[in-house]
């Protein structure tokens, strides 16, 4: 921040003012305060979602697979991962924002699947949504380890 032109010895040109900080000075002080830990769960989590999004809409002629075969498996593998990861990369975000937005990233690949040759599959949302609800269990004592271990840096 110290090379933007809106802040002046580390306040803001608002601030100085008398203004309230603009959604520009504050997305700045959000990325300097935060951890390079958070900032690299952050983007490993992109990096999940764009493999996660690959792999399924991946034309593939598969054979038939009972109901909890190892496609279930990979389902709830893959979201448990991708809870875990967003929770630990945004501990503010509430669990039920983490299952809502990850329904419906699961729900548009399931949607999406029908243009790549593959079929829709509410067994594979209801994995997602075990994926999940696990990597969020998961999330709970690791989150307590971070915090800490970062207060007795």
């Amino acid at each position: 921040m110290q090379n933007d032109p809106h802040v002046k010895e580390g306040r803001s040109v608002d601030a100085a003012q008398g203004k309230k900080p603009g959604w520009r000075e504050q997305a700045l002080r959000a990325v300097h305060a935060q951890s390079p830990l958070r900032t690299g769960l952050q983007i490993l989590l992109l990096f999940e979602v764009l493999i996660i999004t690959a792999l399924a809409l991946e034309p593939t002629a598969r054979a038939h697979l009972d109901v909890w075969g190892a496609d279930k498996i990979n389902h709830i593998a893959a979201f448990c991962v991708l809870a875990l990861t967003a929770q630990l990369a945004f501990p503010k975000l509430a669990m039920w924002k983490i299952i809502i937005l990850g329904l419906g990233y699961g729900l548009a690949i399931e949607l999406a699947q029908r243009f790549t040759g593959r079929t829709f599959s509410l067994f594979d949302v209801l994995a997602d949504f075990i994926g999940l609800i696990l990597g969020l269990i998961l999330a709970i004592p690791l989150t307590y380890l971070l915090k800490t271990k970062m207060s007795n840096v």
